[in-house]
């Protein structure tokens, strides 16, 4: 008998609620924490915050992604089987960051491309250098990755040497190069743990120690199939219920009457829900219940658009009031003229009632890098909040808006890991005065350097009066740039000049070939002693990373130029020095399991590692400022809409969103695709409905609808384009009213 059951729901609070109400009516053990399995950060914060706002307190609570919540089931698993009938876990070797590094040894051994199946990756990687064929090998790993979810028994038949499954010509490599990954061995990767774990869990009669007493997953408008198929294991022993975002009871089924806008909007919610009712091997579909919201008024726009998504039908039409800003669209010459809108739109928000605040706001963007900084320049600065009206240090009366931006990548949020890259730009770089001056400008590398703001000015002085351009010398010229061993403007030549000039003092003829930099350096001694010293070692660094070396001693070596580059201050920047700490310690870490082929002091080029850690630091998972007091400005990612009482979404143009993927042509997902496939721009129009639902009391729309350049229109998201239609047939004045457009 399956314990599984789906619950949808018509707003994230009515599934929260219930959600809530269950849990509370049959409390855990007081040591036992609750499963509550979600697919975003900005979830799994939204979920904890309510839950202690309803309850008084959050304790006990795990809310894992879907990933996580498998290893932990196979850890709890095998600690719990006293026979060691369930593995030991899963096999780190497979996880994605250690396949890139082993698939990028595997590339680098001419003996094993020479192969006749892997005739195509020899032509692509014919005269290529290693940048190229680690960039080939984090695409090929990531496709691997997503095959253990989406198509694990493609593996586990690939390990067999079975017939190809597919019609696609690039399989064949692809099975040729997992089995030369596995290196004979039948290892415990992600794959074989799912399809073996759900096999077992399927044929035990009892529930084994070590699964939770309940499982619940909430916020999801995907899954992958595979994981389905273990929550349906699990509810055999224990319930599971799986909260969904649904607008209505029955319009997700095949064949029913729908909204034209979940008809448009709701396939991936449609889908998901598909998957979950499939009959288990007894014909039996698992119960299905709908939670809906409190009767909600239709005075408004965005209300009557809710009631009928509620309804599962278009109303008949609607009197559109002059004064009804519910749900507007907003037409902009550029981001920037967005962000002023948006300004000036929340102003007159917050005017107009008194009770709302800036935390019941959530703006989304689909480029968080492109908006942050205008944010920071439009709502003012959103540490030193002034009341309304104050003026500011000019004497303007400009209002600042509290607001926070998540998903910002590490590198542009934490400013050891941007000293860190901006350092490591400077290999291969001319090393002009501004870069070099520019590096030793940033506040945890001055800090670092023992110079103050005022002896920073006075350092720029001097390079200016040495006349230092770029290089180090001019060996370092032509090594680098094949140009003439000339020393004119290098560094060198400069650091030597000013020395000299401290030595001798002002002088008007040369000393020792050069001419001293006859500057006021009295009193400088130890500040030109640091600044000379610290060049000279940047430049020694620079020089030592052009080396070739083995992955771990890259680890150890990119330790010490950050433990030497950057000094952080105040808490914050601590926390993101011990996780830009964590994150190179990490490389060494990879380099235990990257084996497959390459001996553990095969040298990596630093193009390679480069390549790594940007893309490492240029990760936005660590999940700060999400729901952290102000306006939340965050990513348009799926799964993300979450309850405010107004919703702004910005960027929505014909080029930006939806998101247009485009599957490399040896994805064998992409050439076959099944029920339950991730799709991108399915998973963004999802979104949108989404975000609809969650919109307490104003929806603004905004994208960049005229050129800069010579005023042509320029075309909205197709999400836009669609809606507008439907409100065009469903109000009265047409929906034409609703967008405003702005110079």
């Amino acid at each position: 008998m399956s314990l599984l059951t789906i619950v949808t729901g018509d707003s994230p609070n009515a599934l929260l609620a219930h959600m809530e109400a269950r849990l509370a009516a049959a409390p855990l053990p007081p040591f036992e924490d609750e499963r509550i399995v979600v697919q975003s950060l900005g979830m799994e914060k939204w979920v904890r915050q309510q839950l202690a706002l309803r309850q008084g307190c959050a304790a006990s609570l795990d809310l894992p992604f879907p990933a996580a919540f498998c290893r932990h089931l196979s850890e709890q698993l095998h600690r719990g089987a006293a026979d060691g009938a369930w593995a030991p876990g899963i096999d780190a070797r497979f996880e994605e960051q250690a396949l890139i590094w082993r698939v990028f040894a595997l590339l680098q051994q001419e003996a094993l491309l020479a192969h006749e199946v892997f005739a195509p990756l020899r032509h692509y990687l014919h005269g290529a250098d290693d940048a190229k064929r680690y960039g080939l090998a984090q695409r090929i790993a990531g496709r691997f990755d997503e095959y253990r979810l989406y198509r694990p028994e493609l593996l586990i038949d690939w390990e067999a040497d079975a017939e190809p499954r597919t019609a696609n010509a690039h399989e064949g490599w692809q099975a040729a190069l997992w089995r030369a990954l596995l290196q004979g061995e039948r290892p415990m990767h992600f794959a074989r743990w799912f399809l073996q774990t759900i096999e077992r869990l399927e044929q035990l009669a009892s529930a084994p120690a070590g699964v939770p007493s309940r499982v619940s997953v909430f916020g999801v408008s995907t899954l992958p199939p595979l994981f389905v198929r273990l929550l349906r294991a699990v509810s055999r022993f224990v319930p599971v219920h799986v909260y969904v975002l649904a607008p209505d009871a029955d319009s997700w089924r095949d064949g029913a009457s729908r909204h034209p806008l979940f008809e448009s909007f709701g396939q991936a919610s449609r889908d998901l829900l598909a998957t979950l009712t499939i009959p288990d091997a007894h014909g039996v579909r698992p119960p299905v219940m709908h939670v809906p919201s409190a009767v909600v008024p239709r005075d408004t726009l965005l209300h009557r658009l809710q009631h009928d998504l509620r309804a599962a039908r278009a109303g008949a039409p609607f009197a559109l009031a002059n004064t009804d800003r519910s749900l507007t669209v907003h037409v902009c010459y550029s981001p920037l003229r967005e962000m002023e809108v948006l300004r000036d739109q929340l102003l007159d928000a917050f005017a107009a009632d008194a009770t709302l605040r800036p935390h019941d706001v959530l703006v989304m963007v689909p480029d968080v890098e492109l908006y942050a900084p205008l944010a920071e320049s439009i709502f003012g600065d959103a540490r030193a909040v002034r009341p309304r009206g104050e003026p500011d240090s000019e004497g303007s009366a400009r209002v600042a808006i509290p607001f926070r931006v998540a998903d910002r990548t590490l590198v542009r949020e934490a400013a050891p890991a941007r000293a860190l890259l901006q350092c490591l730009a400077l290999v291969n770089a001319r090393c002009t005065a501004s870069e070099v001056l520019g590096l030793l400008g940033a506040p945890v590398v001055r800090r670092a350097a023992g110079l103050t703001p005022s002896q920073l000015d006075q350092v720029a002085g001097w390079v200016q009066d040495a006349a230092i351009r770029w290089g180090y010398d001019g060996a370092a010229r032509a090594t680098a740039f094949a140009l003439p061993a000339i020393d004119d403007n290098s560094w060198r030549q400069g650091l030597d000049r000013l020395l000299a000039g401290y030595a001798t003092g002002r002088t008007a003829g040369q000393v020792a070939g050069m001419l001293p930099v006859a500057g006021d350096l009295v009193g400088d001694t130890e500040l030109l002693g640091r600044f000379a010293d610290w060049t000279d070692h940047l430049f020694t660094t620079l020089g030592t990373m052009r080396l070739e070396r083995p992955l771990a001693q890259w680890s150890a070596v990119l330790l010490d130029v950050a433990g030497w580059l950057v000094k952080p201050d105040g808490a914050d920047e601590l926390a993101a020095y011990d996780r830009l700490l964590r994150d190179l310690a990490r490389l060494g870490e990879l380099a235990d399991v990257r084996g497959a082929g390459a001996a553990p002091d095969t040298p990596v080029a630093f193009d390679v590692v480069h390549h790594w850690l940007d893309t490492t630091l240029g990760t936005d998972e660590h999940g700060n400022n999400f729901l952290a007091g102000g306006v939340t400005i965050c990513a348009m990612k799926p799964m993300r809409a979450i309850p405010h009482r107004l919703i702004a979404m910005l960027g929505l143009d014909d080029t930006a969103y939806p998101r247009r993927t485009r599957r490399a042509a040896f994805d064998l997902i992409g050439s076959t695709p099944t029920l339950g496939d991730r799709d991108a721009r399915i998973d963004d129009r999802q979104l949108v409905l989404d975000t609809i639902m969650s919109a307490g009391e104003r929806l603004l729309l905004s994208y960049v609808g005229r050129s800069q350049k010579n005023n042509a229109d320029i075309a909205p998201s197709i999400v836009i384009a669609e809606l507008l239609d439907f409100l065009d047939g469903q109000c009265t004045p047409p929906a034409d009213t609703v967008t405003r457009a702005h110079r």
